[in-house]
């Protein structure tokens, strides 16, 4: 079983990860996926 990691914008924003075509980036959680934080949900 995959262990999903999910996290506010405030850890997400100090890793390395892919917020392009957000304009609000604090809104959504952000799911980890090999090493790079990507947006899952508002």
């Amino acid at each position: 079983m995959k262990t999903q990691i999910i996290v506010p914008w405030r850890i997400a924003k100090k890793s390395v990860h892919d917020a392009s075509g957000i304009s609000t980036p604090e809104d959504y959680l952000w799911e980890l996926i090999n090493g790079i934080y990507y947006p899952v949900t508002k």
